[in-house]
């Protein structure tokens, strides 16, 4: 289990939680973990169906986390409620 943040150069907060989804992606592949967890539901919902995602300003991200995925075919993005994500909110608050 981990928790990593960055300053990211947005004031849109979808490309901000794409962008917190790229950043775990990348460190899920360092760190031979598996599950990667976010609230963001657009975010995920883009994940899983990369071909049919509304939103264009998070595609570039989204097929960049598809790219680092592709190395790990046991990895599974996973959204969860902003409830279950408290530790990690409260990290970004920081």
């Amino acid at each position: 289990m981990g928790i990593i943040t960055d300053k990211v150069q947005t004031n849109i907060p979808l490309v901000a939680e794409a962008l917190a989804a790229l950043l775990a992606s990348k460190m899920a592949s360092t760190q031979n973990l598996a599950i990667i967890e976010g609230d963001a539901q657009s975010v995920f919902t883009s994940i899983e169906n990369p071909d049919f995602t509304p939103f264009w300003n998070i595609s570039t991200i989204i097929g960049d986390i598809l790219q680092n995925s592709r190395h790990h075919q046991d990895w599974r993005f996973t959204k969860i409620y902003r409830s279950q994500n408290r530790c990690a909110h409260s990290v970004a608050q920081w």
